[in-house]
């Protein structure tokens, strides 16, 4: 089986609230830069996504990433905690139409079978991008959270 999780909220503690103050802020030279911090600062594991695989499946692990430096971080992270075992892949954040959509054709791609994801905003964009692969939300619950550009 392949299986695929989603980064921050899922495998490591990820404060979506956050993301999306962060995300959206005015001053796009602050904004991003504090959601990064926030999230180095708050690194600790969440899910084991091991604890979900036998032997033979192949694990991913799918992020949505504003830099290069976010990327190489998200990847160190993960190999410190998990090793080769769990693979890394990303898609360069857009709006959610956008992530969701790369976020598809990427697993698509891979045979991902089922992918977990904290963001229910993305939990039903993919759901109706894709009856290929089961999407599956992971975490309390929020109301969905509009894009600045859907208000």
């Amino acid at each position: 089986m392949i299986i695929c999780f989603d980064f921050d909220g899922v495998i490591r503690e990820g404060d979506q609230g956050i993301y999306h103050l962060g995300y959206n802020c005015s001053n796009k030279n602050v904004g991003p830069k504090a959601v990064y911090l926030q999230s180095a600062a708050s690194c600790r594991p969440l899910l084991n996504p091991l604890d979900f695989a036998l032997p033979d499946d192949v694990i991913y692990v799918l992020s949505a990433c504003t830099t290069v430096a976010e990327l190489n971080e998200k990847r160190a992270w993960l190999q410190h905690f998990y090793g080769y075992k769990v693979l890394f892949e990303h898609v360069f954040m857009g709006t959610a139409n956008d992530v969701a959509k790369e976020k598809i054709e990427l697993m698509e791609s891979l045979h991902v079978e089922i992918y977990f994801e904290n963001n229910p905003t993305i939990v039903n964009l993919m759901r109706k991008l894709t009856d290929k692969i089961k999407i599956v939300h992971y975490g309390s619950w929020v109301q969905e959270i509009k894009e600045k550009t859907e208000e």
